[in-house]
């Protein structure tokens, strides 16, 4: 084996990121380590970001983000992915929730701070900050030797990212029939070795099962760290 420790690969996949993203290397890429997604902790994760600097540095987005829960910023989430707007109707239908009590709840606030706006009797959209979104994000789980453990925690993180992928110690010899798993469950593969090269073995398709609330929740943290600042999302310099 070439690597003593799985977190002896992460700073090389990281310089080679345009391996992964050779389709978006044009764009601004958010990178985390060791991100809490539910009970568990992915290892690297990869986001193409289009957005613009006065967006990123808006100070009255920052303080507005800061102010809400948990259960404000997964129902604020939902916005995202109606960008176009959503009505009260149908978050009603997602939220199982009556119209009165999301607005007691959750609109009246997100109003206040700014969050969303009111563009009809019955619908809302989210307001400029919304437009820090991914294009697309790749989870990476590394392992040195212990294969059917990754490709487990790989499958859990299509709940939320559209590619997934395992990075192996180079070393490890992969039999045919073990790929074969890796491409059955549309899980990537690759490769990584101490002279820094990195090598994708698989290439997976864009991912279309994954679980909603999980989808958009990621989504809107990876927005709010990258306005607020916070230390899980950051740019790669």
């Amino acid at each position: 084996m070439e690597f003593a420790l799985e977190m002896e690969m992460i700073p090389i996949i990281k310089s080679q990121y345009e391996t992964l993203l050779n389709k978006e290397v044009d764009s601004l890429i958010a990178v985390a380590e060791e991100l809490p997604v539910n009970h568990r902790i992915v290892d690297l994760l990869f986001a193409p970001i289009h957005a613009d600097t006065n967006t990123l540095n808006n100070n009255d987005y920052k303080r507005s983000l800061k102010k809400l829960n948990m259960s404000q910023l997964d129902v604020l989430a939902i916005f995202m992915t109606h960008q176009k707007g959503i009505s009260i109707q149908r978050l009603s239908k997602i939220l199982r929730m009556k119209p009165e009590r999301i607005k007691d709840s959750y609109l009246n606030r997100f109003l206040e701070l700014e969050l969303v706006q009111r563009i009809s009797k019955y619908t809302y959209s989210s307001t400029g900050w919304s437009t820090v979104s991914p294009t697309y994000v790749v989870a990476i789980e590394a392992k040195l030797v212990k294969w059917q453990e990754a490709l487990d925690q790989a499958v859990y993180n299509l709940n939320f990212a559209d590619y997934s992928y395992v990075a192996m110690d180079q070393g490890m010899q992969f039999k045919p029939e073990i790929v074969q798993k890796f491409m059955d469950a549309n899980i990537g593969l690759m490769s990584v070795s101490a002279n820094s090269t990195v090598t994708i073995l698989f290439e997976p398709k864009k991912n279309k099962s994954y679980k909603y609330s999980d989808f958009r929740l990621q989504r809107l943290r990876l927005c709010r760290d990258l306005i607020c600042q916070n230390s899980k999302w950051g740019f790669i310099q």
